[in-house]
């Protein structure tokens, strides 16, 4: 309780005490117990100057108000209709006399009404110009003994001493208020709450006062202005005997719409627990929120306050930098204006990398729409601030050029109450010993976390948005496509992306995808826009004939989901084989950072669908590795009359393809976010990982089984394990409602596929390994007898019969049958000659299939041997046995 007194109000100050030897009893002033009010007649708050008086009427334009006669009527201004004129508000005094009025108008905006008459006119109500508010009310305030303008509803505030008074926006807020509350009086002041500062607050400083504004981000920061605002009067007005109750502020209920006030339209309507629809109204109880206010400076801030030096101040951040005086005398320091207002709400740290940003929120001035910016803590000093000024800058804040330093220093000064995480690789991640997974949609764990966030690095990470609702997608998309192989290929295959990574999974060995091969205008894209609106909108689909960056950026943000790229025919053919590695190896190039250290690597898990008018040996204008082969695998669309589509639902082939293309533009982003959400629940829970690695394993063998392969070996292995994800990804998303197809359909499917890769391919044996031994078969059929010098040719190199094989790759060594193996040459390649025989797998990776197979002797696990050649001495070679039988 504040018990100083000042200097005016003390009785006894420059008298001389009694003496104590007298008995002063009589000369006791009886102070009062208890506080009394001031008197209904409305307190000075500053020393009153001089009247200026009633200014003459020398102008005949000039308007002169006066205490009004009569209050204004609303039908007076039916003709102010663009906006409509709808609820007129009088201001009085603490007596009850009118003094001026306020006519709002349907879009809540008001005009100021004053009574009175330019020269030679009749009194009447006028709407004053919004420059000549202040100039007209002046002398009108003063000669009513006001030096601000009262409030609204100053003469109940009077009436009725012992009520709270609600502050809030306007007049219309105010008498919606009163209506529903009735034992308490709900005021405003001219222009509005933020406005107060303008106003008398005199009538209402020893009042129990609850701040009741706008709902959403604002209400905190406008209430503390009109609790400091009532304080300051408080101070002004001198010691108060019983402390004056501390100000309250009341909230809105979180689910009205931002910037909702009393006096708006109510939301229609909101759902109760029990599935009801009731009125909104009745959601909440009015007086119960005036009654659970909370003090003001109890308020428990989000940040951890301004750096020093710093102050908001109507919107706008500020600086004052320190005193900077000299022998004692301070310099008066200037302000600077930093930038509109904005606060620092957390720091995000990568949980994948551990690299920090800062997450920058305020509300745009154009749109009023919060906006985010999280640029990296790394940045905040680059060029002065002048970077993140600039990005700010684009997004719609006010930063002036010159307050660039100073928003550098406030943004690394401040310190935030909060601490966000943040992945920019999509798929499967750990928090807190949970199992979540991350993409470019959103964060998807058991219960909602919002302190989780995606990094997006591409334009495919943006289209990751939802439209529509799941029935509408099943309806229009999934349910017609079903009836088609290759439109339940290409939707299984969309959700076989979450399955890959899994632990005990099949994982990178059978990363990669299908390319749908087939004429123009048969509907390929169209395969492609279908597998994309499971995760989100047709911008998902990218060109192969992207840089190298762009790619990998694609394939951050798509890892362990879908990437769809579309057009392989349009693609640079010397650079395809390359780009086919780059998205199935997982693996971004090394890069360094601007300081020489090296940048963290890009790291992802593909599951790819491409289309093209040509195969993939043709648009690379050679034949393709083994490995190149099994990543990206041919699919002849082999199209009809109907084109892709074999099943058209009795619709004509281009209406089917257009009506499922039209609906991948309106309904996507549904599916994944269901589908996601139950592989969550299933890995946390006991045993989730197991029974999900089981049934894929599961379906693989059956896809196996059905093509009568008892044991898969090489690409068999990786085709049927990428064909038994797509199908074990359908099977589940039809099992939790997502996809509207019967069960095993998805199954039956994928194994058909797999008949027809295995049939055109022949048999099991790895791809790599054929490419490996024909690259060498075919050196030794061209220039067998030129180019290896035959083995009992040896002893006489050095007697010149050998120096007719110039250029010579090695020895040649006739073998004749056995009873194991058939007659065969065996070739002592020279290392060196050894490399140069492949171009399109690595001779490593060559000798260890080979010998893999039987078909390159070793030596203690090594892959070349030091042999003893006659004449000549040890040397060391790969030694190649060709052994040529049927199936190789």
């Amino acid at each position: 309780m504040n018990t100083q007194m000042n200097t005016a109000s003390n009785p006894f100050k420059g008298k001389r005490p009694l003496s104590r030897s007298v008995d002063a009893s009589a000369d006791v002033i009886q102070m009062p117990t208890t506080y009394s009010p001031p008197p209904v007649v409305p307190a000075v708050e500053d020393k009153v100057k001089k009247s200026p008086g009633r200014p003459r009427k020398t102008d005949p334009h000039l308007f002169v108000a006066t205490i009004p006669s009569n209050d204004p009527d609303l039908s007076d201004f039916a003709w102010l209709n663009r906006p409509q004129a709808k609820t007129m508000h009088v201001y009085n005094d603490a007596h009850g006399r009118s003094l001026f009025a306020v006519l709002r108008c349907s879009d809540r905006t008001a005009r100021t009404l004053a009574f009175g008459a330019r020269h030679g006119e009749a009194p009447r109500w006028s709407i004053l110009p919004d420059d000549k508010i202040k100039e007209t009310l002046t002398p009108l305030l003063a000669e009513a003994g006001y030096t601000k303008a009262p409030l609204y509803n100053e003469r109940i505030i009077a009436a009725r001493p012992d009520d709270i008074v609600v502050f809030t926006t306007d007049e219309v807020a105010a008498d919606e208020i009163a209506r529903r509350v009735s034992s308490v009086v709900a005021v405003s002041c001219l222009g509005g709450d933020r406005e107060i500062k303008k106003s008398s607050v005199a009538s209402i400083i020893d009042r129990q006062v609850v701040v009741l504004l706008r709902a959403g981000n604002d209400a905190t920061s406008d209430a503390k202005a009109i609790s400091a605002a009532i304080n300051q009067a408080r101070m002004e007005r001198g010691a108060f005997r019983t402390a004056p109750p501390p100000v309250k502020v009341a909230f809105w209920p979180d689910s009205l719409p931002e910037n909702w006030q009393a006096g708006d339209p109510m939301p229609e309507t909101s759902p109760d627990n029990d599935g009801e629809t009731n009125l909104f109204a009745n959601v909440f109880s009015w007086k119960s929120l005036i009654e659970n206010a909370i003090v003001v400076d109890e308020i428990e801030d989000t940040s951890t306050g301004l750096p020093q030096g710093f102050d908001i101040e109507r919107g706008f951040l500020y600086f004052t930098p320190p005193a900077m005086g000299k022998k004692g005398t301070e310099d008066a320091p200037s302000r600077i204006k930093v930038s509109e207002a904005f606060s620092v709400s957390g720091v995000i740290i990568n949980a994948e990398t551990g690299e920090r940003r800062v997450k920058i929120e305020w509300r745009d001035r154009d749109t009023g729409e919060m906006r985010e910016f999280m640029p990296l803590k790394s940045l905040i000093h680059r060029k002065g601030g002048e970077d993140i000024r600039a990005g700010m800058e684009g997004l719609g804040l006010s930063c002036p050029p010159a307050g660039a330093p100073f928003l550098m220093k406030f943004i690394s000064e401040h310190a935030s109450a909060r601490v966000d995480y943040s992945f920019s690789k999509a798929g499967w991640q750990t928090i807190r010993g949970r199992h979540i997974f991350a993409s470019p949609g959103g964060i998807v764990t058991e219960a909602d976390d919002n302190s989780l966030h995606f990094i997006t690095a591409s334009d495919a990470g943006k289209a990751f948005t939802s439209s529509g609702t799941l029935d509408d997608w099943q309806m229009h998309i999934a349910e017609p496509l079903g009836h088609n192989k290759f439109g339940v290929l290409a939707l299984s295959t969309a959700f076989a992306g979450p399955l890959i990574n899994l632990p005990g999974s099949l994982g990178k060995a059978v990363a990669g995808g299908w390319n749908f091969v087939g004429a123009r205008k048969t509907g390929k894209t169209i395969l492609l826009s279908a597998a994309a609106s499971v995760w989100g909108n047709p911008a998902m689909i990218k060109p192969w004939n992207s840089t190298s960056n762009g790619l990998e950026a694609t394939c951050t943000d798509t890892s362990e989901t879908i990437l769809c790229l579309d057009e392989m025919t349009a693609a640079d053919p010397d650079k395809l084989g390359q780009s086919i590695y780059l998205l199935m190896n997982g693996n971004g190039r090394l890069r360094a950072k601007q300081t020489g250290e090296k940048k963290e690597e890009s790291h992802w898990i593909t599951i790819l669908l491409s289309t093209s008018e040509e195969t993939v040996p043709t648009v690379m204008r050679g034949e393709p590795t083994g490995g190149q082969k099994v990543r990206l695998v041919d699919i002849d669309c082999n199209p009809g009359k109907t084109g892709v589509f074999d099943d058209t639902r009795g619709m004509a082939p281009q209406k089917f393809a257009t009506n499922i293309d039209t609906a991948t533009t309106q309904f996507y982003g549904t599916a994944a976010n269901i589908y996601i959400k139950h592989l969550v629940n299933l890995r946390n829970t006991p045993d989730g990982d197991k029974t999900l690695i089981e049934y894929i394993l599961n379906l693989k063998e059956q896809i196996l089984d059905e093509a009568g392969i008892t044991d898969a070996k090489g690409d068999a292995s990786v085709i049927a394990g990428r064909l038994a994800l797509a199908a074990a990804g359908a099977e589940m998303a039809v099992d939790c409602g997502v996809l509207p197809w019967h069960s095993g359909r998805a199954t039956s499917v994928c194994s058909e596929v797999f008949r027809d890769w295995y049939a055109e391919n022949g048999s099991d044996v790895d791809n790599e390994l054929i490419t490996a031994l024909s690259a060498v078969r075919d050196v030794i059929d061209r220039n067998g007898g030129a180019r290896f010098i035959p083995w009992h040719f040896a002893k006489g190199t050095e007697e010149g019969i050998g120096t007719k094989y110039f250029d010579a790759l090695g020895y040649v060594e006739h073998k004749d049958a056995t009873a194991k193996l058939p007659e065969h040459n065996i070739f002592y390649i020279f290392p060196s000659a050894w490399k140069g025989i492949f171009k399109s797998i690595d001779p490593q990776r060559a000798a260890k299939l080979l010998a893999e197979a039987g078909f390159l002797e070793c030596s203690d696990g090594r892959l070349q041997r030091t042999v003893y050649v006659p004449g000549v001495g040890p040397k060391k070679f790969r030694v190649f046995r060709d052994v040529r039988t049927d199936d190789l």
